[in-house]
């Protein structure tokens, strides 16, 4: 970002080395006019310090709560900006010695390729590592960087660190928390070898004033969770930090009281803030049952207030923190009186299903707990593995409106239909109590059960129409292509008409019919004239709607069962139609 913006001058800026470890930079620039713009390399940057380009072996940043390291990138460049002549740039580095990951920071002049500043947000004893910052300067030269900070002893956090103007060089004021981290982070995503991060990080100066700063970093938010398991995920949070004029007096906060208790069922709370009238504060919760509702952000002495949701998710008491300008806030909440416990004691299936029909199901649902269960749904999936995901959909549920009472048991009978998107094979049915994770239970690892009598083997209909690959062709040249209005076409298949060949007879004013011993071929919907009709060959006249469509639909259909629509079946087709 040119904060200058009096050049036609652009700069890049690229960690110089080929090898494990990194000692220069190298600064290039661009400039002149849009489609004439001149690319000038320019020799390295040596400087006094040195860095290793990455941990060296893998994963590297610790956490509390996981024995799963989080992936620490390498050592990049993340971010740049020029401001009065001089260009600021950050990024993640390694210690050469022990691999540590720390965030390093540059001043430098571009004309004559100098470091003017260097510095680092480093733990020697490597118990908190850095990592994905960003930079921003304001006009009066004060400079702020954000990151994220990693430590066994916590849940990844958003932090920062200011620097003003008139500081001694090459240093920063200390490491802040904004957003304390909720829980651990897993999300390896597919990839055996990485746990990645989110790399986001921004920085930037207020517009408002160019005094002022606005950070959005990563912080590990609470999990997603569901009645199949949860998500481990990231979040973006963002703080305000104001400088202090030259010469102010340094802010100081204070709180009325360092805690509060709140009753099991939840309720409501508020913190009173001291400080000077000019001083700006932030408030931020560090679990999400914890609800900030005003307050935040605040300039000088204010009020915070807070809703703290019902804890009936466990029977043991729990507790949070509030963070507000650096000071700490401790909520702790009782714990249920007693909670519901629902599991699924019996799942009946067929072992045979044919794809597009359909099958009896049936699952037996009990609260094993001693508090009633409020309402919820027991879901069936579908699934290829012995497991089912958190992002599968259903494809039958019973809703239980008035819940379960303690010690009672229920039963829930559906009929399943089985997706034409499925293939011949095997296929896996469960049950699911509370699949929307509407109730707060002892344990969810119960509420899920395959079919006792183990994998559903899938077949395609025998009785039901079916294309085979020759699909649709000219009738004339046998030749697949584009359709259009008129042109007439053969269709080829299994179970697509009777068993002896029908001819389509026209009516009294000449047109032929559409349907043709019940057996049908439809254009987007739409039934075509039959010349013919058999069990493997239909020969029909395109209708006259598929005039101006790029792309039609084709179905053929026999005895009133239809064959999927192009796009869900497996051997339906899909054809691109004339322009008239």
């Amino acid at each position: 970002m040119d904060y200058d913006n009096t050049s036609d001058t652009f700069y890049l800026v690229q960690v110089d080395s080929e090898t494990l470890n990194a000692q220069s930079l190298r600064v290039s620039s661009i400039q002149g006019a849009v489609g004439s713009e001149t690319f000038t390399p320019k020799p390295g940057i040596h400087t006094a310090v040195a860095w290793a380009q990455d941990a060296g072996h893998g994963d590297s940043l610790p956490q509390l709560g996981s024995m799963t390291p989080i992936d620490s990138g390498d050592d990049r460049i993340q971010n740049c900006v020029l401001r009065k002549s001089s260009l600021w740039c950050t990024h993640t580095a390694f210690s050469t010695s022990t691999r540590r990951s720390m965030v390093q920071w540059w001043q430098i002049d571009p004309a004559a390729l100098q470091i003017q500043q260097n510095g680092r947000i480093d733990d020697s004893m490597g118990v908190n590592l850095y990592a994905y910052p960003s930079i921003a300067v304001n006009k009066n030269g004060d400079m702020l960087l954000g990151y994220s900070r990693f430590s066994a002893g916590q849940y990844v956090s958003a932090n920062y660190s200011l620097r003003l103007a008139g500081d001694p060089p090459n240093t920063l004021r200390s490491d802040t928390v904004f957003k304390q981290g909720e829980a651990p982070y897993n999300r390896t995503l597919g990839d055996l070898f990485s746990n990645r991060w989110g790399d986001y990080s921004a920085t930037v100066v207020d517009p408002m004033d160019d005094t002022g700063f606005w950070s959005i970093q990563e912080y590990a938010a609470s999990p997603s969770v569901f009645a199949l398991g949860a998500i481990d995920r990231w979040g973006t949070w963002w703080g305000q930090i104001v400088p202090l004029a030259s010469g102010a007096a340094p802010c100081v906060f204070s709180l009325a009281q360092a805690s509060q208790s709140i009753m099991s069922m939840g309720g409501s709370g508020s913190i009173a803030v001291s400080t000077a009238a000019a001083c700006p504060w932030m408030a931020a919760s560090n679990v999400p049952w914890i609800v900030i509702q005003d307050g935040t952000p605040g300039t000088g002495s204010g009020q915070l207030h807070f809703t703290v949701a019902i804890n009936d998710r466990t029977t043991t008491s729990r507790s949070g923190t509030i963070s507000i300008a650096g000071q700490s806030f401790t909520v702790t909440q009782a714990g249920a009186p007693a909670l519901p416990d629902l599991t699924i004691t019996g799942l009946t299936a067929s072992t045979l299903g044919y794809i597009g029909g359909q099958i009896q199901v049936s699952a037996t649902v009990r609260n094993i707990g001693v508090r009633g269960a409020q309402p919820f749904r027991v879901a069936f999936y579908l699934s290829t593995s012995a497991t089912a995901s958190p992002v599968s959909t259903a494809v039958a549920f019973c809703a239980f409106d008035k819940g379960l009472d303690a010690s009672a048991a229920d039963i829930c009978s559906a009929v399943v239909t089985i997706p034409l998107t499925l293939a011949p094979g095997l296929i896996y049915l469960s049950a699911v109590a509370d699949d929307q994770n509407l109730v707060g239970e002892i344990d969810k690892s119960n509420n899920f059960r395959l079919a006792d009598g183990g994998a559903i083997t899938l077949k395609f209909d025998p009785a039901r129409p079916a294309l085979t690959s020759a699909g649709v062709v000219n009738a004339a040249s046998l030749l697949s292509g584009p359709v259009s209005p008129g042109l007439m076409v053969m269709v080829s298949g299994a179970n697509i008409g009777p068993a002896t060949l029908t001819m389509g007879a026209p009516d009294a004013s000449g047109k032929l019919d559409t349907m043709v011993s019940e057996a049908q071929l439809l254009f987007d919907g739409v039934a075509s004239p039959l010349i013919s009709v058999s069990r493997v060959e239909t020969k029909a006249i395109v209708p006259y709607s598929v005039a101006g469509k790029k792309t039609t639909q084709v179905q053929v259909q026999y005895v009133i069962q239809r064959r999927d629509a192009i796009g869900r079946g497996r051997r339906s087709w899909y054809f691109h139609g004339a322009r008239r």
